[in-house]
């Protein structure tokens, strides 16, 4: 993959393959601060695949729109449903990356706090 000469936009990232995803992860710099407050999602599901695109807009519209993130209670709520109901509760910190080998990263961590999303970190 070359790298880009502009800012990657949702189309630019839907059409990477998982391991182009994951190299670019590997080449960013220290992660900056957690976001703050309402923010609109990508679900990057099927990547690089003809039709993710259709499928990421599906998943958009019925089932997920973001995250409302919480920096000072250290934590975030997904946005879900076509209503977007605050719901998912995952803490957020600064913790060691899974897939860059113990990099500093922002970690979204499920397992302390959510049934149905336990095994996302």
């Amino acid at each position: 993959m070359t790298e880009p000469t502009h800012a990657l936009t949702e189309t630019d990232l839907g059409a990477m393959r998982q391991s182009e995803l994951d190299a670019l992860y590997r080449r960013l710099p220290e992660p900056g601060a957690v976001p703050v407050g309402d923010t609109l999602g990508l679900a990057l599901l099927f990547p690089g695949w003809p039709l993710g695109h259709f499928v990421r807009a599906l998943a958009r519209i019925l089932l997920w729109q973001g995250k409302v993130f919480d920096p000072q209670a250290g934590d975030l709520k997904n946005k879900v449903s076509p209503f977007g109901f605050r719901a998912i509760r995952a803490l957020v910190y600064r913790g060691p990356s899974w897939l860059d080998t113990g990099a500093a990263a922002t970690v979204l961590d499920y397992s302390e706090t959510s049934w149905v999303a336990r095994w996302i970190r």
